[in-house]
């Protein structure tokens, strides 16, 4: 049986350079004004773009475009206006969910592919059939899917089928959430949610009803906040159902997150129900920023919410990149760093990292040995390893180091 795609999330072009990097076989992006993720880290300009087209292409990997915003006529407008220079971007393919994107797309694009997002609510057989005579390659699963129904639709359609296997969710249908206009003004389904589904509520009513039991702490009370996804413990189980691509949510993350992630599922996905590799992988989920795990709908589990708390659990940080030429290794300083640290250099090889206790360090603008390096710092310090280019190094931290 053929493996899946592993599809990462790249907000920018340092995300796709590491999510490539360590692993994945395709990255999505979005475009800027016209993104579902409209922040600086969330979204391309089209040189960025281009630059992430081209790195995906030179290492034979592939590049998707998402455009699954809901579209006001303005969107429409702007979209239109920018044909041009959405052709120069050269993607592999367009995710969308608006039917007003994708018929203008189409006309510009007639022999472009077309992925449906997660956005259009794809539950059924029949949904999936009639996108497929319109012209759409691979429908993106809901999320809102047991094991059981996802098999049974890959079981009658040979279209291609995607679903997310990790990341954050929302308490609202497959994202189709309108708290954060109500409160705020801000548009989840342009782009710009503000996650009022994280905030902790104050219940005044004394006749609610519902089948679950709220307690309040001292954090307040969290009724929609939804845990994180992690099917890593089903890979196999989704590989040999026959799924097209494992799916990664995190187009907000830092390239540390989506890197580690991607080497996880990556090791998962070549294993071949390893015992060891997946108990290896689960613990470095456990090291990237995450809320309480949970799988989701895919086993019928009802524990999808947290409802003490919408922090993130957070045991490891990002402190630089590492080069090596086999005796000295240079780490571009990210987050600070001390004499006596002990970090990590992680490799895309899930079970060849490297463990460093830094003795000395080297200022290598100064030539001077400094006991603490900050962010924008560039130092040095004699160790043997293998030659490195570029991989992520990260430091353990406890629960009140930021």
């Amino acid at each position: 049986m053929n493996k899946p795609e592993l599809l990462a999330p790249a907000g920018n072009y340092e995300n796709a350079y590491f999510a490539l990097k360590y692993g994945a076989d395709a990255i999505y992006q979005g475009l800027e004004g016209l993104s579902l993720r409209r922040t600086k880290k969330a979204e391309s300009s089209i040189d960025e773009l281009k630059r992430a087209v081209e790195l995906a292409h030179s290492m034979g990997k592939k590049h998707y475009l998402a455009m699954n915003l809901f579209a006001h006529q303005e969107d429409i407008e702007q979209l239109k206006s920018r044909i041009e220079e959405i052709r120069e971007i050269g993607t592999d393919a367009f995710i969308v969910s608006d039917l007003g994107i994708f018929f203008v797309l189409k006309e510009a694009f007639p022999d472009a592919e077309y992925h449906l997002s997660t956005q259009a609510n794809t539950l059924n057989i029949e949904a999936i059939n009639f996108w497929k005579t319109q012209g759409v390659s691979r429908v993106i699963l809901a999320r809102e899917l047991t094991r059981e129904e996802t098999k049974d639709l890959l079981e009658k359609t040979d279209i291609e089928l995607e679903m997310f296997v990790h990341g954050a969710m929302c308490m609202s249908y497959s994202g189709r959430c309108h708290l954060s206009n109500y409160f705020l003004g801000r548009d989840a389904n342009r782009g710009e949610c503000a996650q009022p589904c994280r905030w902790s509520y104050d219940l005044k009513r004394d006749d609610l009803r519902a089948d679950i039991e709220i307690e309040e702490t001292d954090a307040g009370v969290h009724i929609m906040n939804s845990k994180d996804m992690c099917l890593i413990n089903y890979v196999k189980e989704i590989v040999d159902m026959g799924i097209s691509s494992l799916k990664i949510e995190g187009r907000n993350k830092t390239s540390y997150y989506v890197a580690n992630v991607v080497r996880s599922y990556r090791a998962m996905i070549d294993a071949s129900d390893s015992d060891i590799v997946r108990e290896r992988c689960l613990e470095e989920l456990e090291l990237v920023s995450h809320r309480d795990y949970s799988t989701g709908f895919y086993d019928g589990e009802k524990g999808r919410f947290n409802f003490d708390s919408s922090g993130y659990i957070k045991k490891a940080k990002m402190v630089g990149v590492a080069s090596s030429d086999g005796q000295k290794l240079t780490i571009e300083v990210r987050d600070k760093i001390e004499t006596g640290d002990n970090i990590t250099i992680i490799s895309p090889d899930i079970n060849a990292d490297i463990e460093v206790k830094i003795a000395e360090m080297i200022d290598t603008k100064t030539g001077i040995p400094t006991e603490v390096a900050h962010n924008g710092y560039q130092i040095s310090m004699m160790l043997k390893t293998d030659q490195i280019d570029s991989l992520l190094v990260r430091k353990v931290i406890n629960n009140n180091e930021t």
